[in-house]
C-alpha cells in the first residue's frame, strides 16, 4: 500500500524463516557455537551472522530472521537440545517495509519511541506494540524501517498504520 500524501509507502515482504532460540547454559557460549564469534549481542542493536540477523530479545532469548525458511530449518538442526530450545516463527510472522520522508514521524505517532537518528540509528531494533500488537521494528536506513508482527494481523496493519498517521502530516 502506498501513502502517497503522507510521504510514507508501506510494503509487505516476504518474511522468509524467523526462530526464536532460548539458550539456558551460558548464553553467549551457546549462541557463539552456533553462529560463530559474532561478539556482544546487544538488546537493541542487531547482529548480522552470515545471512542470519540477530536481535537479542530478552537475557536468555535472540529472534533470528533470514530470507530462507529452509536456512531456518537446517539452523534448528545444528541447535543441541541439552543447552537449547529453538521456536520456528516463520509462518507466524508478517514482514512490512515503511519507507519515505514521513517513516519517522508516522511511527512517532503510533508508538511512545524516539525516532531521531541519534536514539534510533540503523541497524537498532525495538520491541513495542502498535495498536496493542507486538511489533519489532528494525531501522535499515535512515527513512526506512522494518516490521516483523503477527501474520495475522499484517492486513489490517496496512490499513490502520497510514489511516493513524494521516492527520499527523498537516500539523
Amino acid at each position: 500500500m502506498d501513502n502517497q500524501n503522507a510521504g510514507v509507502t508501506i510494503a509487505e515482504l516476504t518474511p522468509g524463516g524467523i526462530a526464536q532460540i532460548i539458550a539456558w547454559q551460558g548464553f553467549d557460549q551457546q549462541i557463539s557455537k552456533i553462529f560463530g564469534d559474532i561478539g556482544q549481542l546487544d538488546y537493541d542493536l542487531s547482529v548480522t551472522a552470515g545471512k542470519y540477523i540477530l536481535f537479542r530479545i530478552s537475557s536468555d532469548r535472540v529472534q533470528v530472521h533470514h530470507s530462507s525458511q529452509d536456512a531456518i530449518t537446517a539452523l534448528i538442526g545444528r541447535i543441541d537440545p541439552e543447552t537449547c530450545a529453538v521456536c520456528n516463527l516463520s509462518h507466524a510472522r508478517a514482514h512490512l517495509r515503511l519507507s519515505g520522508s514521513k517513516s519517522c514521524s508516522s511511527l512517532q505517532s503510533l508508538v511512545a519511541l524516539d525516532f531521531n537518528q541519534s536514539a534510533f540509528p540503523v541497524r537498532a531494533f525495538r520491541q513495542t506494540a502498535i495498536h496493542g500488537i507486538h511489533t519489532l521494528i528494525l531501522r535499515t536506513a535512515p527513512d526506512a524501517f522494518e516490521l516483523w508482527l503477527p501474520s495475522s494481523w499484517a492486513r489490517s496493519a496496512q490499513q490502520y498504520i497510514p489511516d493513524a498517521t494521516r492527520h499527523f502530516d498537516h500539523v
